[in-house]
């Protein structure tokens, strides 16, 4: 948005007013027979009056549209956001629509450092502000070079472009610029445990160092944003030396089955500032099961712990286990059905051996 200032000059109209005063003057002196024309010339100023009340009228309504017959279509390009020594580079466009410049002046705040006049010598004027270095090779009517950005020199900037005669018009438009700091590590996630049973929930901080503006954090669960009842807001934390502040995030979630649904909790916390700067650090956890409950398709189910067979014992029978090959074998030797019938043999065969015994002595 811009607004139009047309100046006017009422030094011409006045002389002709003090003309026109004398030769009605003259003209009342020398005939009076004249009131008739006299009350004709005073209705034509009346209507002239209300023509020049028309056409103020217009003129009000062609400034708050913005429109302009000269400069028009004014506007800046000013960066967001540069990284702190970098330089900056601000436009400023106009049309002048067959009006000459007058001058283009930049100000920081409301206070002008530069000013462009083509119709001077030389055309370029720097005015120093403590911290602004205006690069004199790299700026002119439309461009603005400014080296070596502190993040002291934060703030408004507004380009100030006035025609020259006959139309005069001025237009002022302004953009904001920020000088950032950025933090010189990845953010830092703390509290997170390797391991989670379903019903935990998950605690964990994410922090960034030092920076000017704060870094701003966002948390992911497996790569989808968390939800606002899941964050931990904690206040911005402020460096007293140089002014750079910290940020902090807090997650707090409850462990659920769909978290492990590829295998691994996955957790991410992103830390930006506009847009010169983007870190992220990333944290797995696995899912902490008891021995013998593995997840199924429909949910837990028992898998027996059966241990390993021992090779010590050459009769022992696998047949069982060629027909069930997903159950775990075990350690401890299982006896097989023929020892088992040899031992029921046994049981009957002594006491008739004993009878026997008995009867020949």
């Amino acid at each position: 948005m811009y607004a139009c200032v047309a100046s006017h000059s009422n030094a011409d109209s006045d002389s002709d007013s003090d003309s026109n005063a004398e030769s009605d003057s003259d003209y009342n002196s020398n005939s009076d027979s004249n009131a008739d024309s006299d009350s004709d010339s005073d209705s034509n100023a009346d209507s002239d009056s209300d023509f020049n009340s028309d056409s103020d009228a217009d003129s009000v309504r062609l400034i708050r549209t913005g429109g302009c017959l000269g400069l028009r279509d004014v506007r800046v390009v000013v960066p967001t956001a540069i990284l702190r020594g970098e330089t900056a580079v601000l436009w400023c466009h106009f049309n002048l629509q067959g009006d000459s410049l007058y001058s283009v002046k930049w100000y920081k705040g409301r206070r002008e450092f530069y000013r462009f006049t083509p119709k001077e010598d030389p055309p370029m004027k720097i005015f120093p502000i403590q911290g602004l270095y205006v690069d004199r090779t790299r700026s002119n009517d439309t461009q603005l070079t400014l080296n070596n950005m502190e993040p002291s020199m934060s703030g408004r900037y507004s380009c100030e472009v006035s025609a020259d005669a006959p139309s005069f018009h001025t237009s002022l438009v302004s953009g904001d610029l920020e000088v950032v700091e950025v933090p010189y590590d990845r953010p830092v996630i703390s509290g997170v445990r390797t391991r989670y049973r379903l019903g935990d929930k998950l605690r964990s901080n994410c922090s960034s160092s030092w920076s000017r503006p704060a870094a701003k954090l966002t948390w992911l669960v497996n790569d989808v944003q968390a939800s606002p009842h899941q964050l931990v807001h904690y206040p911005i934390r402020r460096e007293e030396e140089s002014d750079r502040e910290s940020s902090q995030l807090g997650l707090q979630l409850p462990v659920k089955p769909h978290h492990f649904e590829t295998g691994r909790l996955k957790i991410r916390c992103i830390a930006s500032i506009h847009d010169v700067y983007w870190q992220s650090t990333e944290k797995s956890v696995e899912e902490d099961r008891p021995k013998g409950i593995k997840l199924g398709a429909v949910g837990p189910e028992f898998v027996p712990n059966i241990p390993e067979p021992s090779t010590a014992h050459p009769r022992l029978r696998n047949n069982f286990y060629d027909d069930y090959e997903d159950i775990e074998k075990p350690a401890v030797p299982i006896p097989s059905v023929g020892s088992y019938s040899r031992r029921w043999r046994l049981l009957w065969v002594t006491p008739l051996m004993l009878s026997l015994l008995t009867v020949i002595r």
